[in-house]
């Protein structure tokens, strides 16, 4: 575990609105070399500290975000290949004992997919060889991973990989031990969203994805996978979305929790000469989406990733750095706030801002940046987002609150004094 340099900007140095930074961790802080930041994830222990794991060209490093004003780095895993383009989720398997793992994709030659134990957190990571199932030869290049669980199953569906272009699914029940469980290989894809929950009546319930395949994207129906028989296996499409004019490189999109809208981004369209487009489809009828919202931002600056937390759409803007929309009313997004973390411009370069997760604990989105590193950023939202804190039996001050929120003001609320702590804006 390393105590890590942080870099505090000037707020005058970076263009902000009703978002705040933290915190910065360069590149240059990380243990293990590093030039390019890619993908990003979240997750918090049972003793309520919260963690992001960041991938780079470097490796993957995870950091303690507890208090998210010192981040520390936990530890940091050198990476399969020097390709920068590595996507990483987590799953928690169990809160007592703590078990947790990282699968890291790899692209490109002498890639695959990293797995990375988590379950000592904040003590140590650890990086573990796949016991790959008897006859499966495992992963040599993996775009991305999405992870999915049912009462049956853990399933891990890797996206662009060697095994297919399209979605291949292993099953994870033995976190180190995927076993082949078959796949879905209409198109290569970029992304996999994964729900049960559907606005749709006709599918809420079941295990649907959303694949992004670039000027396109699939609704396909994963259910038969979670009964872990590969004789049996099989993936169908019950939807999509193909505009007449096309999406020029759809890699990603996030579903509302309400299981009825799909915001989506499209990095290919700004180098052509657009600005900034996020669009919203309605999914209230699964085997038809309909695009009822296109939010045009004022550059020409990539939209490269999209997530949605509660009402709010989180939107990695490459050189523009990180936006919030205010998605109260899908069908007219507003603008909520933004942080420039690139402010050398806002061209339509793969620079600046490239994916981000909202941590629900410390209400910090943590941002991954191709250039800058790891930034922590404070957002201020309108309504009840709740952050947590343990303060233990020491009582609790405005230190305490400074933890929670760096630009704390009177305004905001103090439910409980002393163990568990919460606040709402």
């Amino acid at each position: 575990m390393s105590r890590i340099s942080l870099l505090l900007l000037a707020l005058t140095a970076n263009a902000q609105n009703n978002i705040d930074l933290v915190t910065q961790v360069p590149l240059s802080s990380f243990s293990l070399t590093s030039t390019q930041g890619a993908g990003i994830w979240g997750f918090s222990d049972p003793a309520n500290r919260e963690y992001a794991i960041m991938c780079t060209d470097g490796g993957t490093a995870v950091f303690d975000i507890t208090n998210p004003v010192s981040p520390v780095e936990i530890g940091m895993v050198a990476p399969l290949n020097a390709n920068p383009d590595k996507e990483v989720q987590i799953y928690v398997f169990d809160d007592d004992p703590f078990i947790a793992y990282a699968y890291v994709a790899h692209p490109g030659s002498g890639g695959g997919l990293q797995i990375i134990d988590l379950s000592n957190v904040p003590v140590s990571i650890a990086e573990v060889t796949p016991n790959w199932c008897p006859g499966f030869l495992g992963f040599t290049e993996a775009t991305n991973v999405a992870l999915g669980v049912k009462p049956s199953g853990f399933i891990g569906f890797v996206q662009g990989s060697n095994q297919s272009a399209g979605v291949f699914a292993v099953d994870i029940s033995n976190p180190t031990g995927p076993c082949d469980l078959g796949s879905w290989d209409v198109a290569f894809t970029y992304d996999l969203f994964l729900s049960s929950n559907w606005y749709d009546l006709n599918f809420d319930g079941m295990e649907l994805g959303v694949a992004f395949t670039g000027t396109s994207f699939y609704v396909i129906d994963l259910s038969d996978f979670y009964d872990l028989d590969p004789m049996t296996n099989s993936a169908t499409t019950i939807g999509g979305y193909t505009p007449p004019t096309g999406l020029t490189d759809c890699r990603t999109g996030w579903m509302s929790r309400d299981g009825r809208y799909l915001f989506t981004s499209d990095q290919g369209d700004e180098p052509l000469g657009s600005n900034t487009a996020v669009r919203v489809f309605d999914m209230s009828d699964v085997t038809s989406p309909t695009l009822i919202e296109t939010w045009t931002g004022p550059t020409q600056a990539i939209d490269h990733q999209v997530t949605v937390f509660q009402d709010f759409a989180f939107l990695a803007n490459g050189t523009r750095g990180m936006v919030v929309l205010d998605a109260t009313d899908p069908t007219t997004l507003q603008l909520q706030g933004d942080y420039d973390t690139f402010p050398a411009n806002n061209a339509a370069q793969l620079d600046g801002a490239w994916e981000s997760f909202f941590l629900n604990l410390t209400g910090i989105i943590a941002t991954s940046d191709r250039s800058g590193g790891l930034f922590l950023l404070d957002p201020v939202l309108p309504t009840d987002i709740c952050r947590t804190l343990d303060v233990g039996n020491d009582g609790f001050d405005l230190n305490d609150l400074a933890l929670l929120y760096p630009n704390w003001t009177s305004s905001e609320t103090v439910l409980t004094l002393s163990g568990l702590i919460t606040t709402c804006l």
